[in-house]
């Protein structure tokens, strides 16, 4: 086992949702190795990478060339990577109102964008070094997939992209991303926002030395719970919708119980991991 600890705020989040899928997902010898083949495309999830994806290859593009086409013509290219059962569509019906809603947030997003500058930080301005990470204490490295940063004066503006239905984001979350931002860039935060490219609204926060002293707080809480859990116990809830570890889940018939009820094709997911 590596001496560095290397957690995400999805990995955390993860675990606090549910110690078990925790356990599945990164510590299972027997699951672990296997988990790229045990994961099932899912609609919702294939929405939402595709027009992140879509952003990145924009702001690739020089400036000049950038307008609404292109991000119309990129998401045609990216989207037929994901087409039919790749993308875990069931029906021609509903691939067609998933590449309309991602074409929807695309407007609205050029909408905004035509009204902003260039950013600091963007995936696409870089190709292939998307997954950042820094120490931030002993044997403890932060790492994540930053959406974009822009500059805020002297400063930067932490910014996640968000294509979930719910306007609801994780304040722990995008407050650990100004984190890594400062730790990766060394400069100071003052802003971190969503950006619910559904609407198009911008949720912003701001950051400074007493949010990041608590956000560091809190991540070495759940790191050292993580270090002391012995039983990775399950906990039956939202997280078992977008779970593909179900069937070897000791609550199994507990979670099979809850599926039936509502299952996530019908429902509104809050805490997406994008």
């Amino acid at each position: 086992m590596s001496k560095d600890l290397y957690v995400s705020p999805y990995k955390l989040q993860g675990f606090a949702e549910c110690p078990q899928w925790f356990y599945f997902e990164y510590l299972d010898e027997e699951i672990h190795p296997y988990r790229r083949e045990l994961k099932k495309p899912r609609s919702f999830f294939t929405v939402g990478d595709c027009v992140h994806k879509t952003i990145s290859a924009f702001f690739i593009r020089s400036a000049g060339q950038r307008n609404e086409q292109l991000l119309f013509d990129l998401l045609k290219q990216i989207w037929d990577q994901y087409s039919g059962a790749r993308g875990g569509f069931e029906n021609a019906e509903e691939e067609k109102n998933c590449f309309i809603e991602a074409k929807e947030m695309l407007k609205n997003f050029w909408k905004r964008q035509q009204k902003m500058g260039e950013p600091f930080y963007s995936p696409g301005i870089v190709p292939g070094k998307e997954l950042k990470k820094s120490e931030i204490g002993p044997d403890l490295i932060l790492m994540g997939k930053l959406d974009r940063i822009d500059p805020e004066g002297e400063d930067l503006h932490v910014i996640d992209y968000k294509t979930g239905k719910k306007e609801e984001g994780s304040s722990f979350q995008i407050m650990a991303y100004g984190v890594l931002a400062e730790a990766v860039f060394q400069k100071d935060v003052s802003k971190v926002s969503f950006w619910y490219l559904r609407s198009g609204r911008m949720q912003t926060f701001l950051y400074n030395l007493e949010e990041r002293d608590k956000i560091l707080e809190k991540i070495n809480t759940i790191v050292s719970k993580i270090k002391a859990e012995k039983k990775f116990a399950p906990r039956v809830g939202s997280r078992c919708y977008i779970c593909d570890y179900v069937q070897f889940c000791p609550k199994k018939e507990e979670v099979l119980k809850l599926l039936k009820k509502e299952m996530p094709s019908q429902r509104e997911i809050s805490k997406l991991p994008f």
